[in-house]
């Protein structure tokens, strides 16, 4: 994992998963529009504490941004598949921390706000 990876990630939650635009994503972290385009991109440096609080204000484990893309991919699509067959059983059979049953709270939380 580097730096690149990192960004991209971040870009990938926020923009597909969350599909936030980057200045409302970093309103909601408290961080500035500059510096969340830094993190994305692999130009910043986050610290611990920027870290937690991207994924805390945006509903998400950390461990999410640490992923291989392949597998935030595979979970973004074992979730949709839970959605479109709404299998609630599949769901409260995860564990709380695991990153799908985490997306799917996400998505929960954010059609609540609309």
């Amino acid at each position: 994992m580097n730096k690149k990876n990192f960004g991209d990630n971040v870009s990938y939650i926020r923009e597909k998963i969350l599909e936030l635009p980057r200045t409302r994503a970093a309103m909601m972290a408290l961080i500035g529009y500059d510096q969340l385009l830094k993190l994305e991109t692999g130009d910043g440096n986050p610290t611990l504490d920027t870290i937690l609080r991207l994924a805390d204000k945006w509903g998400v484990h950390p461990s999410l941004f640490f992923l291989e893309c392949q597998d935030i991919c595979e979970e973004k699509n074992a979730y949709e598949n839970a959605i479109k067959n709404w299998n609630q059983v599949f769901l409260n059979k995860l564990c709380d921390k695991c990153p799908v049953k985490q997306l799917g709270k996400i998505k929960n939380n954010l059609y609540r706000k609309r």
